[in-house]
């Protein structure tokens, strides 16, 4: 991936109203596949619900090097809990997809380990198992960090089942420019037959007396795979780049910005040879009245008309206080939910021992009951005209809980009734 196409990325993440505190931490994001013509949402293809501890509700990853190294392997950054203020610090993130039977499936669990400063100090990827019902390892990062906070190790394990040990598969080790900027990362593999760490790529930034990056550098096992230069004016936004591949021109890419600093544009020409360029993209962004991206658009060169034409738009939307609420193109749909997270507020048991929660419900809600014997049941969810809007059947015994998404409903009150040997019923809200 080109370093255009983190631009959109890094602006929300570097200017200086997005790194504010947030008010309210992430609770849930839901993706949805669009139709072809990106008319209507198709059907829904996972949710992701996380938690947080109250005493680390507001905390954002501190910066592992300025901007230009937050693209690259945060902890938690492979996870959609991203906000314009950083990415959340949470206690585990589970996912649900949406299976053929239109019913949301476990798939698989994050869970981190933070220290006293904030900053992730373990990740641990689970996947569910079906057949035994049970969360089975599958990938561990751990992570250390140097004394100025800046990120220095980053060493990868996956779970040998046949074993039931952790494997090393990858090290990564960063490297900074005086003032915390990030210089660059070199990552190597395990090489299990060998007992060896075998060199699998380097990354090396360069800057100038100001801070300013004017050079970008990536190489291989066989050698450089490709060099940027940045060219600037007097200011510190870089106005164009050239790229090479192998030592070998590839393209030149130009910059315009805004009057408050924001990227306008970006285009790129394919060089041909000769000393020709030809164009072929170019991207332009707008943005909301408090700085935030709204769009980018991305269009091809057409030679016949001598204009570009819009291929992909990317849209951003955002609730009162600028955390990102939804982005989407014509392929997919992602939203995000946001409430307290200081702990589950149950409601009081009933006869059934049966609790929802978190109550008002923001995307989804948690359904326990105390049920004893093994008995068919059924809960059903209906609005407030008696209209069923979902509803279950299931054969229970126990400790019964049950997971409900509620990212379709439209805001409002709901009364959810379970029927089994006894019934109960309670009435919740829904707030979007």
């Amino acid at each position: 991936m080109h370093l255009r196409t983190i631009i959109p990325a890094l602006a929300l993440l570097c200017s200086s109203t997005a790194m504010a505190q947030p008010s309210l931490p992430v609770l849930q994001s839901e993706c949805l596949w669009w139709t072809v013509n990106g008319t209507k949402p198709l059907s829904p293809y996972d949710s992701l619900v996380y938690s947080h501890s109250g005493s680390r509700n507001s905390f954002a990853v501190p910066p592992i090097g300025g901007c230009m190294g937050m693209w690259l392997d945060l902890p938690n950054g492979n996870v959609y809990g991203l906000d314009p203020s950083g990415i959340y610090l949470y206690d585990s993130c589970q996912g649900y997809t949406w299976s053929t039977a239109q019913t949301w499936n476990k798939s698989f669990r994050y869970e981190q380990d933070i220290n006293s400063n904030g900053q992730v100090i373990q990740y641990l990827r689970k996947t569910y198992d079906v057949v035994s019902g049970t969360w089975i390892n599958n990938i561990k990062e751990v992570y250390s960090y140097n004394a100025d906070g800046t990120l220095d190790l980053k060493n990868t394990f996956v779970y040998n089942t046949a074993g039931s040990s952790w494997v090393p598969n990858w090290h990564i080790s960063y490297r900074y420019a005086p003032g915390k900027l990030y210089a660059g990362r070199t990552r190597e593999q395990w090489n299990t037959s060998g007992s060896t760490w075998i060199f699998q790529g380097a990354d090396s930034l360069t800057y100038d007396g100001n801070g300013r990056r004017i050079r970008y550098v990536s190489r291989d096992p066989g050698g450089q795979l490709y060099r940027v230069e940045y060219t600037f004016g007097t200011g510190a936004a870089a106005l164009s780049d050239t790229v090479y591949a192998n030592t070998v021109l590839d393209r030149y890419e130009t910059y315009s910005y805004n009057g408050d600093g924001t990227m306008q544009a970006c285009s790129t020409f394919i060089y041909m040879g000769s000393g020709n360029w030809k164009p072929t993209e170019r991207t332009t962004y707008t943005y909301t009245t408090t700085g935030k991206l709204l769009n980018y658009v991305i269009g091809t060169w057409n030679a016949s008309t001598s204009t570009y034409t819009p291929k992909e738009q990317m849209n951003y939307t955002y609730n009162s206080t600028d955390q990102i609420t939804s982005f989407n193109n014509n392929t997919f749909w992602r939203k995000f939910y946001y409430g307290a997270a200081t702990g589950h507020a149950a409601n009081v048991p009933d006869a059934n021992g049966m609790k929802l929660f978190p109550v008002p419900a923001v995307a989804y809600v948690n359904l326990e009951a105390e049920l004893g014997a093994q008995q068919d049941i059924s809960i059903m969810i209906t609005d407030m005209t008696g209209r069923c809007v979902k509803q279950f059947k299931e054969n229970a015994a126990g400790h019964y809980k049950k997971f409900i998404p509620l990212m379709e409903l439209p805001a409002g009150t709901y009364t959810i009734t379970l029927t089994g040997k006894a019934t109960s019923s309670q009435q919740f809200s829904v707030v979007h």
